[in-house]
This record gives structure tokens, sequence and C-alpha cells, in this order.
């Protein structure tokens, strides 16, 4: 059969340079042949003699080298996890000499190993001879390697107590085995750890390495003799398999072991003499904390090692990882990443290093893991198997330029400051080879800067919050909005000046439009300078005064647009102002601060509820909308150069796709339709940090974060977002999601890959690391010459507090990040550049449109929309801007030109009718974007032609991209419910759409209130969907109303399949629980008949679930029957009485009483009874009383003291001394 195959690309083990022009990155893609757990192990060998390595895993091989093809060897059966697998070890070997390789297996210590004798190329699809070849291999490293110079590998165990051998007599190869002792009683077993072979003492002969010492193989082994024990504690606790070899390259070998092989540690011991005696010295290469790693690096669970040349340099490296869940969840760091390692054996003058490198971080190990050449390029991959299933690693190698070899290196640990000032705090950064990191500005020239916008003279506006953490008093706040300004070109800024102070919780800023954009929650403000002097407008004499909570709280001449943003929390308020693609300004907000938006004066019937998502608001036509629900507390949202918006989060996953119309995995708290049922999740494939989540959590104090934690990243806490468009940075950065990480004090960055609809984030090297705990970071922006401003609270506190008294209000910085340094026609073109922008003529701000840098494409698009929408220059000007947009359109070539254009035809004049039908009718490269766009640009009025309804429906059905399908599905938000349906039917029946990570969710929000506004259209969409999750879903909300669940129940009757039986019931029963007094609807009464005869029991078992939730009567009987049945199963019995009771049958008292003389009913059956007056209930329970366990005794008190007459019963029984007073 095949089996799909999943990939992962690690790109961060890269060799040193093999030459001084030439750097080699050695990257390995991740393969999953099954993600189910058949075996601890898996090797790899020739099993069908088409000279390509197979791998074998538990009862299944994969053709090589695709291993798309498997086979089946013995009859499969997924193991239980909470347990382990009947196969821990596999070895591919020709034991018969037949020509065609075997398969020795071990399964779990001190169980018998079998030979699986290959049939033959034939019969290579058929089960497999089993030959049981010995009755317990002990040890949990047992070694198939040829052990005594026989030429033959021999099996290497222990057997209660003693180690020995299994030597393979290839006359009688599948014969019961001998063991060959050699040793005494001094091992565990059978769950011995530790075991290895190599020569230890030079002179030619293998001996046997193990937790405690190594066995000399003497001279001659005829007769079996014992070898002599040399004692060394290698490992206490024993670890995995252990390795001879010369590390230092002294002539003689060292061993190599795991320290122990469900905990912590990885040491070799270098041999050394003392006089005729072989002693070792320990080298701790890891072990329990990160700082016994140079280079902080600690995993657990060491269970399998291996000894290869990974990167060809002559020298054998140590491959190993996690195995993961070796112990369940008894072992240290248990839940940690399953993550594979290789440590480069690195000699030098000053000795040994190894440098750990990360193959994977999702495959992890198990018992046993291979190292070979799987695809014939000569370069050595990794094959594991364990309870994440099996896995290659197929090892490539390419060649990458010096900065990209340099940046992913592992770095050892710069020792972390604290306290330093602006110029000290700048110098201690590391970044990328190539780039350099500078101050631009500190204190005094800013301070607690919390927000930042740069203009289009390239001038820092910047928020600074003084106020925080507690807003004031009404017209007590004192936080300002300051301007600077580098007056001499240097990339530093001298120039302070403030634009406006006494603002009130300031948290988000925006310059354009005349005017100067603040988020000061309850309010978004719109503060004017019409005139650009960086002084806020007098109040306009006559101006309309608006309505607000705060009066003193909204400077003169500001207006405030929109108010009843909330402050519960005041580090989860509106922040993040960045101007869209589509010329709206987009914002992020907290899920702990609730929030009802709407313009002053509006009642809350008609405000906009929002507590987590991102908004935005049109500046001109002054329209607020919730663009999209959930995460947690977003501080940072950009969009790519495709207009896909990004946010980063904290606390739970940091990376997030955001879609119109999408809900998202909120951290608190429910989604404001109780019909979501489902949410979208993040996109990132990893977390920056490692283990618990509430061990980073930092509430209330602050720790340093943990050496393996800063490796991963950082920890949890992310704030500021950027997708970097400039021109300044590597090629390789562009389009790439960067953010601040709060804890480890660094940027972070994710690589955004494209999958299906969407993306996957993908875990990418830290682009700074400030070295620094004081550093702090809020957000970060590419500038006009490419180059990346950042902002930095600067404080030792990471964490929001309320305390007012622990903020240190003195400081705060502004960072440069740039590479290279630009030469004399860099800066000319950029000059040019900027007298453009300044001068604002039409066709200049088109010509930019076209720049590499996206910082002047945004500028230009928002020149051009203030030009015409805030002082049109008549009919005139508005021509000339739409033809200069429409010629560059038509000959723009490439999708990133194209979008530009088309976003700003969009925001300046609008897209005419022709030229969306034209966008929606575009083929070619990326076309998809084109097509995806113009529906969201037609549908942002809501409103759509009967003509361009019909064509949405038709792409719905017949679009070969999923992105315009996502569009689609967001579309159906927008549009009344009555023209949904077209849609609506062509998204689902688009089955390839169905484990899509958008777009099930995204249709299912679109279609939700469908289902009330028409209960048997709706129930016709789930029949002929082919997304199941929409189909469940549809059910599930229709059992929430009456004629809906009828029209549910009726598709139910009709149907003959006990699948769709099944999963109707299902979805009923999940909108039933927690509700009660459900009405019962007509369809039901035939249904549950029909039900009744299904002939699959679970059928029957679901129905009379709902039957007891409509309180349907006929059940009752039936039930009563079944639990007054002792011969009945237990199991039926138990679900009666669950169902009796459920019911609330009146008449089940008798069948009650009768339980209590069964034990697994009785407590049960105990509580029940409290429900009914009924004479025989207090002298059954007090019969039995003395027999009861405390628990029954606890059930009985409660139920007799809940009626009058029953408590005199007990009361009797007390005085009788019947039963105990306590």
């Amino acid at each position: 059969m095949r089996t799909p195959t999943l990939t992962w690309i690690c790109l961060i083990a890269l060799s040193l340079p093999v030459n001084a022009e030439e750097f080699q990155v050695h990257q390995f893609e991740r393969r999953a042949l099954t993600e189910d757990y058949f075996s601890e192990g898996a090797s790899l060998g020739d099993l069908n003699q088409d000279g390509k390595p197979d791998v074998v895993h538990g009862p299944f091989w994969w053709e090589g080298p695709e291993f798309s093809q498997r086979h089946e060897i013995y009859p499969s059966k997924p193991q239980n996890r909470r347990g382990y697998s009947d196969n821990f070890f596999s070895w591919v070997y020709d034991f018969n000499g037949d020509g065609w390789n075997d398969v020795l297996t071990a399964g779990l210590p001190g169980t018998p190993g079998f030979i699986f004798e290959n049939p033959g190329r034939d019969k290579l699809d058929q089960h497999w001879k089993k030959h049981k070849v010995f009755a317990q291999v002990g040890n949990e490293s047992p070694q198939f390697v040829d052990l005594v110079g026989d030429a033959r590998p021999e099996l290497v165990c222990a057997r209660d107590g003693v180690f020995g051998y299994l030597s393979f007599d290839p006359k009688q190869p599948f014969a019961e085995q001998t063991l060959h002792v050699i040793s005494g009683k001094i091992t565990d077993t059978p769950f011995g750890h530790g075991l290895g072979v190599g020569d230890m003492n030079g002179d030619g002969r293998q001996d046997l390495l193990y937790k405690d010492g190594w066995l000399e193989q003497p001279k001659s082994i005829e007769g079996d003799p014992l070898w002599v024990v040399h004692a060394y504690p290698f490992s206490g606790a024993g670890g995995g398999d252990m390795f001879a070899y010369d590390i230092d390259g002294d002539g003689d070998n060292d061993v190599i072991t795991s320290l122990q092989a469900h905990a912590f540690g990885l040491a070799w011991y270098e041999q050394v003499a003392e006089g005729d005696q072989i002693q070792f010295k320990k080298h701790l290469i890891m072990g329990e904390k990160p700082d016994d790693n140079p280079y902080g690096v600690r995993f657990t669970e060491l269970h399998s090692l291996a000894l290869h040349d990974m990167d060809g340099d002559g020298l054998k490296d140590i491959v190993t990882g996690k195995t993961y869940w070796s112990h369940h969840d008894r072992s240290p760091m248990w839940d940690a990443g399953a993550v594979v390692y290789w440590f480069k054996l690195e000699r030098t003058k000053e000795g040994v290093n190894w440098i750990p490198y990360l193959a994977d971080g999702e495959a992890g190990i198990g018992r046993q893991l291979t190292v070979g050449d799987l695809n014939g390029d000569q370069i050595p991959d990794i094959v594991v198997g364990g309870m994440k299933g099996c896995h290659v690693l197929l090892q490539s190698v390419a060649t990458v330029s010096e900065a990209e070899w340099s940046a992913a290196q592992p770095k050892q640990p710069i020792e972390m400051a604290e306290g330093l000032s602006p110029e000290q705090a700048a110098a201690r950064m590391t970044v990328p080879k190539g780039f350099r990191a500078t101050l631009a500005a500190g204190e005094p020239l800013v301070h607690q800067p919390v927000a930042f916008t740069i203009d289009h003279r390239g001038r820092l506006w910047i928020a600074e919050a003084y106020t925080y953490p507690n807003r004031a008093a009404d017209g007590k706040g004192s936080d300002k909005i300051v301007i600077l300004e580098d007056t001499d070109g240097d990339g530093s800024f001298e120039s302070r000046k403030v634009f406006i102070e006494g603002l009130n919780l300031v948290s988000g800023l925006e310059v354009g439009f005349g005017g100067v954009w603040v988020g000061a929650p309850p309010y978004l403000m719109f503060i004017p300078d019409q005139d650009g002097d960086d002084v806020p407008d007098p109040v306009v004499k006559g101006a309309t005064a608006q309505a607000v909570q705060f009066p003193a709280d909204v400077p003169a001449g500001a207006t405030v647009l929109l108010d009843g943003f909330g402050w519960q929390d005041t580090h989860e308020t509106l922040n993040a102002f960045i101007w869209g693609p589509d010329g709206w300004l987009y914002g992020c907000h907290g899920v702990f601060t609730h929030s009802k938006v709407g313009k002053p004066g509006t009642p809350d019937s008609e405000r906009q509820g929002l507590n987590a998502g991102v908004w935005r608001y049109h500046p001109t036509k002054h329209q607020f909308e919730v663009f999209s629900n959930g995460t947690s507390n977003p501080w940072g949202v950009d969009f790519n150069d495709r207009g896909q918006a990004f946010i980063t989060a904290c606390v739970i996953p940091h990376l997030w796709h955001m879609v119109q119309g999408g809900r998202y995995h909120r951290q608190g708290g429910q989604h404001f339709n109780p019909y979501t049922f489902d949410d979208i999740k993040t996109i990132a494939d990893h977390a920056h940090y490692v283990g618990n989540l509430a061990d980073h959590a930092w509430w209330g104090h602050e720790p340093h974060a943990p050496s393996d934690t800063l490796a991963a990243g950082g920890g949890h806490a992310h704030c500021g977002a950027m997708i970097y468009l400039g021109d300044n940075w590597p090629a390789e950065y562009r389009n790439q999601i960067y953010m601040h990480n709060v804890h480890g004090n660094r940027i972070n960055e994710c690589r955004l890959e494209r999958s299906g609809s969407g993306y996957i984030g993908k875990r990418a090297p830290d682009t700074m690391i400030a070295n620094d705990r004081w550093f702090r970071g809020i957000n970060l922006k590419y500038g006009p010459d490419g180059s990346v401003y950042l902002i930095d609270w600067y404080d030792k506190n990471a964490c929001h507090r309320t305390n007012p008294e622990i903020w240190d209000r003195t400081n705060g910085r502004v960072y440069n990040i740039a590479y290279g340094t630009p030469d004399a026609a860099t800066k000319a073109s950029q000059k040019q550049s900027m007298a453009k922008l300044a001068g604002g003529k039409p066709a200049d701000l088109v010509d930019l449109l076209h720049h590499p840098n996206e910082w002047y494409v945004r500028m230009s698009r928002r020149r051009l929309q203030e030009q015409l929408t805030m002082s049109p220059g008549g009919t005139a000007q508005s021509v000339e801007v739409k033809n200069l947009l429409q010629s560059h359109f038509q000959q723009a070539e490439g999708m990133t030109q194209k979008l530009r254009l088309l976003w700003t035809i969009h925001s300046v004049v609008g897209i005419s009718p022709d030229l969306t039908t034209k966008l929606l009718d575009s083929t070619g490269p990326e076309s998809e974007y084109l097509r995806a766009w113009a529906i969201q640009l037609e549908l942002e009025d809501k409103v759509l032609s009967a003509d361009q309804l019909v064509k949405l429906a038709a792409l719905a059905k017949s679009d070969p991209s999923p992105v315009v399908r996502l569009y689609l599905a967001s579309a159906l938000q927008r549009l009344p419910l009555d023209q949904r349906w077209g849609v609506a039917e062509g998204l689902l029946s688009r089955a390839e759409d169905a484990k899509d990570h958008n777009l099930p969710l995204v249709i299912w929000y679109g279609v939700e209130p469908l289902v009330v506004a028409d209960p048997q259209r709706a129930i016709a969409l789930a029949k002929s969907s082919q997304l199941e999750k929409v189909s469940r879903y549809i059910v599930r909300r229709a059992a929430s109303a009456i004629e809906p669940l009828n029209a549910a129940i009726e598709w139910m009757s009709q149907s003959t399949e006990t699948a769709t039986q099944s999963m109707l019931l299902e979805e009923i029963g999940k909108a039933f629980e927690g509700r009660v007094n459900i009405p019962q609807p007509a369809a039901w009464t035939p249904a549950y008949e029909k039900l009744l005869q299904s002939p699959d029991a679970n059928v029957q078992a679901k129905a009379d679930q709902i039957a007891v939730a409509f309180g349907d009567k006929r059940i009752l009987p039936r039930m009563r029957s079944t639990l007054a049945d002792a011969k009945a199963p237990l199991e039926k019995r138990q679900k009666a009485l669950e169902l009796l009771v459920k019911g609330r049958d009146t008449e089940a008292a008798g069948v009650i009483l009768l339980a209590l003389d069964q034990a697994e009913l009785r407590s049960t059956a105990l509580r029940a009874l409290a429900a009914y007056d009924d004479a025989k209930i207090p002298s059954a329970i007090l019969t039995r009383y003395g027999q009861l366990t405390e628990t029954e005794k606890r059930d009985a008190i409660n139920t007799l003291v809940s009626r009058p007459v029953s408590a005199g019963k007990l009361f009797d029984a007390i005085e009788k001394k019947d039963v105990p007073r306590t």
C-alpha cells in the first residue's frame, strides 16, 4: 500500500566552509513514513535486491529511495503509547545465505528474538515466515555487530544478569540459538541500560562496553571462557548505545555514552594510562543544566546513539536525540521538543569540541536509530522510529553565502548584562554577519516608547507612555507624542519636538491624512495638523463638539472618531496601528480588555464587541470593522507583498495568519458567536520556549529565561510585527516576519511558507540578540533606506503589572539594524526618491509604486489617497491619476507590481466594474491573488451586482486556487444571507479543501446563519458537502432550534447509511450537551423507530441518548428491562441505569433497588434513588448499610436525608445503633 509522506526541512545544521570562498549547509528533510506507533526503532537494508536501502520499522518495510511503497512483514497493529511496543529493534541481514536479506527483531527487553525469513522476489507482499531464535533478549541497547571476528554479526545482549552473544550458524540460522556467556551476573536484566562494542586496549579484538566498565575479549574464545572485567563507572543508571573511538586523536580509543537513558547526560571518557592500567577522564558534553554545554543545549532521554561521520570531514560525529515518551510522563522534560541532534567532533590545539546541530525538531528518536546513505548521494541520512512513528531525515548539502553560513552556526551564549547606557546596549547586540546594530536615539531624546511610525520625511513619531500602567483621572494624563529627526543624515536622531502632551494611556499611533491617529482608550482620536507645521491645528470655529466620556482627555481640536475601547487590562488596549494595502487603518486588540466600539453617542445595541483580534477603520469613509476575532494579546500586525495579514501574540502560540472574517484560538473567554464550534489555530510549527507554558508565564516575578528556552527563541511573549519588504537587508530576509521576544531580549524570525490557502511559520535563526536582560522591544519597522528601526521600552520588568512605582520612566531607546554600508549611488538614489515623495507630484508618486523598498510604495499610495480624498483638484486631477495608474497596471510585470497598483487604484480612484470583471477572469502565474483581491475589494461595501454574484458562485465551483476559495469564504460573511447559497454550494463541493488549515472553518463561519434562515436548504447543503467538518457543524447548529432540528432528523430517517446516521446523532448529541427540556420535533417519532432497527449497536446507543434528551418515554421500559436483567452485560446495565436517571423515569425505583446488589452499579443507584418517594427505599438502603464502602455510605446518607420519611428512618437506625453517628 502507499502511505502519505510529510516533509519538514531543517536548515540549521551547517558544515564548516570547505575553502575560503565556499560555504556549505547540511540540511535535513524530514519524511514521515508513518505517524502511528509500531516500534521503538528503525533500521535499513536492501530487502528487494534492487541495490537500494529500504527502511524497516516494526511490521513494515518501505522501498527506498522514495519510501512511498509500504509492505507488511507480519500482521500490523498500532501499539498503545500508554504502554510499550512488542517490537523494539530490527536488524537486516542474510542469515541463510540465499541472497535475500532477512529481518532479526527483538521486542520489549526480556522477550524472545525472532528472525523473519525473506520469502523472495515473488512473495514480498506476503507475510514472512517467523522463526524464534532466542527466548530472552535482555538489555535496552542490544548490539548486532561482528564481536568475535568471524566476519558475521553476533547479537550481543544479556539474560539472567549475564552478558553474552548469539552466533548464528549459517547451516541452521533459524534454529533457536544458544547464548555464549561471557560474564558472571554483573548486569540488570531484562531492562539493563547501556551496551556497546569496541576495542579498548588496542589488541585488535572487540571488547564489550557496559555502564559499569568493559569486558576484555580473550585471545581465544574456544570453550566460552568468561571475559576479564575492568570496572569503571561510566554511567550509574545506564544510558544507550556505547562506543569506543579515538576522539582526541592520541591513538587509543575513548568511550562515548549517554549517562541516563531516561534523564540527562552525554559524555565522553578520555582513555588515560596509569602504569599498566587503563583509566578514564570524564568530559561532559551535555548535562542537567544548559550551562553544562557551551552552547546551552539540553535535552533528556538519550536512549539511542549512533557514531558516524555526518559531514565528510573524516571524523565520526555523535547522532542522538530525545526518545519521545521513553518513560511516558515520568522523565524530566518529558514534554519538551522531540529533537534529533548531531554533535560534530572538532579537534583543535586546545582540545576537543562537540558542536551541536539540530537535525530535526519533531521526529525524536526511539530505542534504535540508524545512520546510512538512503538515496545514493554519498551523504549519510538518519532513520528514526519510536512513539512518534517512523521518519527518515534525508541530508543534503548546498552552497550558501558566508552570511547565511555564519548566521546559522550554533552560538555560544554571551553573558547577559543589564542596566546599560544606550550606547553600551547598542554595542552589546549580536546580529548576523554583515549587519550592524547602532543607536538611533536614547534618553533624554526618548522615554517610554510604546508606539512609533515613520512619516514621509523619514522622521520618527513616537508615543511616550508615562501614564501606564494605570489610566489617570480625566485630564491628568502625562503621555506625549514626540517627533525625532535626523537633521544631518548620519543615521542618528538629534532633534526632538513635542507634538502634543497630556494624553491619557496612549497605546497606538499613526500619521496621515493631515493629522495624527491616536489610540488612547476609550478613544480612537484624530488630531489634525493640516498645514504640517508639527503643531496641532486650533479648534475650528463652529465645529460640532463630540459627546465624550472624558472631555478633558480630548485635546483641543481633536476629533473622537470612535469610543468604547476598554482598558480593563491596560496592556491589552488598541495598538499597533498600520496602514493596510487597501487604504484602511489596521490595529490590534487584546483578549482581557472588553470593548464595545462605535461612534460617540452610538447606543450599546449598535456597537461592535471586541476583545481580541484585528480591527480596521477607513480614514475617509469613517467605517469601523472587526477584521478578525481571537488570539491573545497581539501587539503587532503587518502585511506581506501579497497583502496577507500576520500578527504575533503572547502566551498562546506566537504566529497567526489573519484572514478576513476568521475566528482564532483564544487565550481565554468565548467567541462572540456561540456557534463557532472550532477556531483557526496557529501557523507556527514551533514554539520559542521549552517545556510547560506555566514555567514561562512570569506573572508577578521576573526570573531569568533558562538556556534551553533561550536556544528555542527566548520565551512565549512577543511584541511587534514586521514583514521585511525593504531593500537593504539581503534577499533571503524579504517577506519573512520578525518580532520582538520580550523575555528572550531579542528579535525572532519566522519563515513564511505557503501551504494550501495559507502559510506555515518555520523557525529561523534569531535576527538580533540584545544580550541585555532589560531590553524590551515593542515594535520594529523598515524605513526609507531599507534599514530597520526598533523601539525599546528598556526596563528591568518584563511583564505587565499595575504597580506604577516599579516602572522606570527615565529611559527609552531607538536602535537601527542595517546591512552593510550604503555606497554613494545608493545614497543618491534614496535622496532622489525622498525628493519625489516630498514633492508629491502624482506622476512621481505613481513611479514610486515600483520602488524595491515597500516603504516608498506605502507612503506613495497613502499620499495619493490623501490628495484625491482630502483636497481633490477637480475632475482633471482625478482623471490624470486614474489614467496613470491604469497605464502602469497594464504594463506592470510580476504579481508584486500588479498588486501594488491594484491596491492603489482601489484606494485612490476606485475599481471600475470592467476592471473587476477582468481581474476575476485573470490567468497566468500567481493570478490567483488578482482574483482573490478583486473579491475582497469589490465586497468592501458589501454590495454585488447579479452578474458578479453569478461569477463568484462559478469561481467557488471551479477556481483552482485555494487562495481564491479562501477569499470567497471570507466574502460569505459580507453577503446578504439570500446571496450566500451559490457561493457556499460551490465551496462545499471542493473535497480537496477538507484538510486545509483555514477553508473549512472560514466557510462554516459564513454558512452558519443560513442554517436557521432556511433549514431545509441548509440540510441539503450538508448532504452534498464534501467537507465533513462543515456538514457536521450544520447539523450541530440545526440542533439548536426546533425547525432546523426537524430537518436534520428527517435526513436521518431518509438515510440508509449507518455512518451518516452516526454522524447526525453525534452532532445532535453535542448540541444537546448542558441543555434540558429540549422540545421533541415531529420527525423524531418515526426516526427513533428506524434507528432502533439499525444493525449498528452504536447507532442504537446514540439514538437512546437522544431519546432521553427529548424525554421520549418509549425508551424507558426497555432500559428498565435491561437493568433488571442480571445476565445482561455489565456495561449495558450501567448505560441503562444512566439513561433511566437522565430520563427521570418515575417507574424505575423497583429496578434501581435491584441494582443495589451489583457493586459496579451501587453508587449510581444510591444517588438515583434520591429522586423517588418509595417506601421500600429506606429499608433497602439501611439493611445493606454495613456492607457499603465509605463513598457508598456518603451516597446512602445523602439519599436518605433528601426526604422527611427516609430521614426519619435514618435517625431511627442511628438511635438503634444500626448506623454509626459519625
